[in-house]
């Protein structure tokens, strides 16, 4: 009977590890309500770009037309992540270091908050319009 409950018990945890790890990545962190001198205009080609330096997303609000291609470049020394916060039309997660890049297109208008996983701290908005 002790090695039932034993069992079960270690079955019980194993589950509840996995459902916190596979959903860590959806919790909601609020972004600061960014200055009109941060939101940047739509882009007129299919590209924006948005730096992660000095342990912040830059710029950290930019407004994007619906296909754009929005490609963020790691240029610190340590890794980091941008994941959508929950609730986001679309989600999107990528871990990359320190160099690297990613690309997601974003084809649904609406308002993007997302952050660094790593670095909860380090938020930032992307803009969809039609």
């Amino acid at each position: 009977m002790k090695k039932l409950i034993i069992v079960v018990v270690i079955g019980v945890i194993a589950c509840g590890a996995y459902y916190f790890v596979s959903k860590r990545n959806t919790a909601y962190s609020p972004s600061p309500t960014p200055t009109p001198e941060a939101i940047n205009p739509a882009p007129s080609s299919g590209t924006a770009n948005i730096d992660i330096q000095n342990s912040a997303f830059s710029p950290m609000t930019i407004t994007v037309k619906a296909g754009t291609k929005v490609v963020w470049t790691n240029k610190d020394s340590i890794t980091h992540t941008v994941t959508s916060d929950a609730g986001a039309p679309q989600y999107f997660t990528s871990r990359f270091p320190a160099g690297g890049t990613f690309g997601a297109i974003l084809t649904a208008p609406g308002t993007y908050h997302y952050h660094c996983d790593v670095h909860p701290e380090i938020t930032g908005t992307v803009i969809v319009t039609q």
